[in-house]
């Protein structure tokens, strides 16, 4: 899975390095990297952008799950993720300038 610079991520196949599909955002408004991880035990993409969210996918189907609104007009290029141990919830750390933790 990567950040094809263009309209979101790409996901291939480590075995043969195959195409599998592209998880679209949205036209880019600057061009870099972004952060992209698994969570859920890899049943979810979560990615960011240059326009402000985050982008959670389901990972079999490239459906957007849901966006999160991290910043007004800025890139979210840094994301960890992680599952707690209270009741297997996953957290995100987001980095743009500042950081933020947020958790659903």
């Amino acid at each position: 899975m990567i950040d094809n610079v263009s309209n979101g991520f790409d996901i291939y196949r480590l075995d043969s390095g195959q195409f599998v599909r592209t998880l679209v955002t949205r036209e880019p408004i600057k061009t870099y990297p972004k952060g992209v991880a698994f969570a859920n035990n890899c049943q979810a993409i979560i990615g960011g952008s240059d326009h402000g969210y985050v982008y959670i996918f389901e990972r079999k189907s490239g459906c957007i799950l849901g966006k999160l609104a991290h910043a007004r007009n800025d890139g979210v290029q840094t994301i960890e993720v992680g599952t707690t141990h209270l009741g297997g919830k996953v957290w995100l750390t987001l980095r743009r300038f500042m950081m933020a933790t947020k958790m659903f």
